[in-house]
């Protein structure tokens, strides 16, 4: 079978309906080369390199090698394919590629920083101007402001929102979660309340059907498009904006401010073991930029305090003389350090 046989097969009898793209690289990448072990290594590694340089995410190689692979599995268990036909039968990464790949992931890791007055002013500044972006820019916002994904947002229903917090009952990690909602969350909501004339069920309903909720695929697309366009009004906005971008700028903002790391893995759903435990690699590495040097290290240390000494419910009634002692001691102790 040739590489197109094995794609149409694939796709006509399976869900993968959205990876057009992917296949079409195959195709590109294979047009005059036979699919066989050494150049499935060759691909993978000309992958490797490529997002080494450009910096895309290792997880996209992985999703285009497990892709390609499935569709050949899937010829073979057809019977359309002998295992000895099928490239990826007995196929294994050669240990360099491997390396070249954890390099990859560590250097993501690494590069991680959140450049939030860049956010802000394309947020509060750039996007207020465009009005054609209004349900784009307000569901950003939501996500800056809440920390919630991209999909929770585009799915919410007016019966979802309470008076100072939303009720989410569908969720990734499958159990119903509560999000607080700050005065800035509350005034997106109010003036989103304003405009629906329409009166759908959802906050961000089908420009074409109001009873269906907005496509979170159409709304990522809009919205890089929009964060291009500021980048070229701003030569230092020069790193990838996403809305997994704004859930971590969230989860600095309330590090920041001194929430505990448990109220804050509840705020944005994500499920931990320990009160310190810092396993998620979200919160992990929203911490490590905070923790980067002596400045805020103390302010570390003041968040463990808050942690230790108080619950997030009673930050409005803390004692404050007794607060500015624990400040001025963790201050002392770290500067010591």
């Amino acid at each position: 079978m040739t590489l197109d046989e094995v794609i149409e097969k694939y796709r006509s009898e399976s869900s993968k309906k959205s990876s057009n793209g992917y296949f079409d690289t195959f195709r590109k990448y294979f047009k005059n080369r036979p699919i066989t072990p050494a150049t499935i290594n060759a691909w993978m590694e000309d992958g490797v390199n490529k997002r080494l340089e450009k910096k895309y995410r290792e997880t996209t190689l992985d999703t285009k090698y497990n892709l390609l692979k499935a569709a050949y599995s899937y010829s073979e268990q057809l019977g359309l394919l002998t295992k000895a036909e099928n490239p990826f039968s007995e196929h294994r990464l050669p240990p360099q590629i491997k390396q070249k790949k954890r390099q990859l992931k560590h250097k993501e890791h690494k590069s991680v920083r959140i450049e939030h007055d860049i956010i802000e002013d394309f947020l509060f500044k750039f996007m207020p101007g465009r009005p054609e972006a209004s349900n784009i820019h307000s569901i950003a916002l939501l996500a800056y402001f809440t920390g919630m994904r991209i999909g929770e947002i585009c799915a919410l229903k007016w019966s979802d929102v309470k008076t100072d917090n939303i009720q989410l009952d569908n969720t990734k990690e499958r159990q119903p979660r509560s999000v607080a909602l700050d005065s800035r969350a509350l005034a997106v909501i109010q003036s989103l309340r304003l405009r629906n004339t329409k009166k759908s069920p959802y906050l961000y309903p089908c420009p074409n059907d109001r009873k269906k909720s907005i496509s979170s695929k159409s709304v990522i697309v809009s919205f890089i498009r929009h964060w291009k366009k500021y980048q070229k009004t701003r030569a230092d906005a020069n790193f990838k904006l996403s809305f997994e971008t704004l859930r971590e700028a969230y989860v600095q903002s309330c590090q920041y401010n001194g929430l505990p790391m448990e109220w804050i893995k509840k705020q944005i759903g994500n499920k931990y073991s320990t009160e310190s435990s810092y396993n998620d690699s979200m919160c992990a590495r929203a911490i490590k930029e905070i923790t980067s040097n002596p400045k805020n290290e103390i302010i570390s240390k003041i968040s463990e305090l808050l942690r230790r000494e108080i619950d997030v419910k009673d930050v409005l009634v803390i004692d404050i003389d007794l607060f500015l002692e624990k400040v001025k001691a963790a201050v002392y102790e770290s500067r010591k350090q």
